[in-house]
């Protein structure tokens, strides 16, 4: 149970260093809502569907520390504070969905479908990443995609 939404609670927003940082845009979690309720439906016969803030808000400091590390993971240097992340806005966050099935088994549902979903129900605009297991989701008003 939320309290921002039915499946979103704050504390799940708050950026990863201990700050305390943890502002969440009202059009952002109701599109992560959407996006739980699409997927609950689906998934429906086969279990409950659970949404994981992989990538909640960050703060400047965590965002840089972050950035720095995905730009080294892929061989390439990171010019500190040339970030344009949408995480330190509270309007961004990253997520994987899982399906809890009858047998108490987790299954993931693929970053494809999820992305898929997003990209037909928003076609004109938020930012939407996907990566190898989870997706990325942020509100911005103009249209972005990529692959992580």
């Amino acid at each position: 149970m939320g309290d921002i939404t039915r499946n979103i609670s704050r504390y799940e927003m708050e950026c990863e260093c201990g700050c305390g940082f943890n502002t969440c845009d009202k059009v952002l979690a109701d599109s992560l809502q959407l996006i739980v309720d699409h997927f609950t439906v689906v998934y429906e016969a086969q279990g409950k569907v659970y949404l994981e803030i992989t990538g909640p808000n960050r703060c400047l400091f965590h965002n840089e520390q972050v950035q720095a590390s995905y730009f080294l993971s892929k061989g390439k240097l990171y010019k500190p504070y040339s970030s344009k992340s949408t995480h330190i806005y509270g309007i961004a966050a990253d997520f994987k969905l899982y399906i809890k099935l009858h047998s108490g088994k987790r299954v993931l549902i693929p970053a494809v479908e999820v992305f898929a979903y997003m990209d037909n129900t928003w076609p004109d605009t938020f930012g939407m990443g996907i990566y190898y297991n989870r997706c990325h989701l942020d509100v911005r008003l103009e249209k972005s995609r990529w692959n992580g």
